[in-house]
This record gives structure tokens, C-alpha cells and sequence, in this order.
């Protein structure tokens, strides 16, 4: 039979979860609440300045990748998302998406050169010649993000940047990466080379000609990660000065 030390025992357990249970309901409808008021649906005119920037982004980069025999391995972006925006961005800035605007990833077609490189470097892969197969593995796949008005100056942080010189972005650089790969960041909108490559230690706050909230488009940077085989012909592939006509006059 049960004892009544027991029977208090449980009782006293019951009571603990329950109260854990209620905390926790209280806190994610809070953190809905919360969420709701930070983020919520584009006026007409922010839609309008979010399509006209993913658009451009799709046929400039993503079109011409497509052609050379890349596919799509994964896709984030306003195309297949809905978009929210900020109702109050920390820093202050004009639009601001609370979730991805243009985020791709892509694989190598296995009939392509960097397809089947990457297919027989798998086939033999041991640990011993792991050094040769990270390299192949990396030129298998690519990763592209694009942010949108960027509330800081783009500054390196490491020492080993190396600036590019292509025309259409008012900033282009490279920084080595894991795996393999280099990150390259090219931003359009108001950035100053200057500032980006000088050596000072902190950033400085982009100087946003339109109000907190309003829909324009200022600035964005494209990064992309690959390996560097891959990231020089996406380079020479790509029309970087027409991706200008994503930005929101």
C-alpha cells in the first residue's frame, strides 16, 4: 500500500510540472507575442523593392550558373518564402528582412567537369589523401547569400583579405575559408574601399540616406563560398555591374 509520505511525494511532483508546463506555455506565447510585433507583412511598395532586388539577383547570378551546368541543391529566399520585415530595426536603417531574402545553394551537374571529378575523388578517398579531395569536394558545390542594407561599412576581420578588382561593386573582397573554400563579399550601395581596407578595429555605421522603415533598398553584399577554382569562374561568369539594378533608387 501506499504510503502517505508517497502519496505527498507525488503529489508534490505533479505540482512542479504543472507549474514548469504553465512557465513554459507563458513564455513561448510571449515570444509569439514578441514576434509578432517585431516582424510583419511588406507594404506594397517594400514587396516591390524586395522582388525587383531577388529578380536581379536570379538572372544575373543564378541564370548564368544554371547554363554551366550547376543545379539547385537548396534555395531560401523571397521566391519561395514569405517575406517578413522589421517593424523596428536595431541599428536603424530603411527595409529590413526578418527572414532570408536570396540565400542558394548549388551542386556540381554530375556529368560536369567538377561532377565527376568530385564522383571519382570519392571513390578512392582515404584518409591519407584527404588533402587532395577537399579541393575537389569544395569545386562540387556553392553556397551564395545576399543581405540587404547592411547597417555597418563591410570590414574585414582577418589580416589575409585580398581585394578584387571587379567592376560593378563599390567593394569586393576575398577571406580564406574552412574546407577548402574562400568566401568572397561583393557589396554595392554607398561602401567606401578606403574604410573597408583600412586597419582600423571597428566598424563604421553605413550613412542610410532614407528614414527607419521606408522601402529602399540601399545596400546589399553577395557572398559566396566555394572553392577558389570555382569562385574565379563564377567571377568572370557573372555581369557583377548589372546587379546594380537591384538597388532601390
Amino acid at each position: 500500500m501506499t504510503s502517505l509520505s508517497s502519496l505527498r511525494r507525488i503529489h508534490r511532483d505533479l505540482f512542479l510540472v504543472a507549474a514548469v508546463l504553465l512557465v513554459m506555455a507563458a513564455l513561448t506565447s510571449s515570444a509569439f507575442a514578441f514576434g509578432n510585433e517585431e516582424c510583419r507583412k511588406p507594404t506594397p511598395e517594400e514587396k516591390a523593392a524586395v522582388d525587383k532586388l531577388v529578380g536581379v539577383l536570379k538572372q544575373e547570378i543564378i541564370t548564368p550558373l544554371l547554363a554551366s551546368q550547376w543545379l539547385v541543391a537548396g534555395q531560401k529566399s523571397a521566391e519561395n518564402m514569405e517575406v517578413t520585415v522589421a517593424n523596428g530595426p536595431v541599428p536603424p536603417r530603411p527595409l529590413m528582412d526578418c527572414t532570408t531574402l536570396f540565400d542558394y545553394r548549388l551542386g556540381a551537374d554530375p556529368n560536369s567537369k567538377h561532377g565527376q571529378e568530385y564522383q571519382a575523388a570519392m571513390k578512392n578517398f582515404t584518409a591519407q589523401n584527404m588533402k587532395e579531395v577537399l579541393p575537389l569536394m569544395a569545386s562540387a558545390q556553392v553556397h551564395i547569400r545576399v543581405g540587404e542594407n547592411n547597417p555597418t561599412l563591410a570590414v574585414p576581420h582577418v589580416e589575409q583579405y585580398k581585394p578584387l578588382d571587379v567592376q560593378g561593386p563599390a567593394v569586393a573582397y576575398q577571406i580564406p575559408d574552412k574546407d577548402a573554400n574562400v568566401a568572397t563579399v561583393l557589396c554595392y550601395g554607398g561602401f567606401k574601399r578606403e574604410l573597408t581596407f583600412s586597419k582600423q578595429s571597428t566598424r563604421v555605421m553605413y550613412p542610410f540616406v532614407h528614414k527607419q522603415g521606408t522601402p529602399f533598398i540601399e545596400n546589399f553584399c553577395v557572398n559566396i563560398r566555394t572553392s577558389q577554382t570555382v569562385t574565379d569562374e563564377i567571377l568572370k561568369l557573372v555581369n557583377w555591374e548589372k546587379l546594380k539594378l537591384g538597388l532601390t533608387p
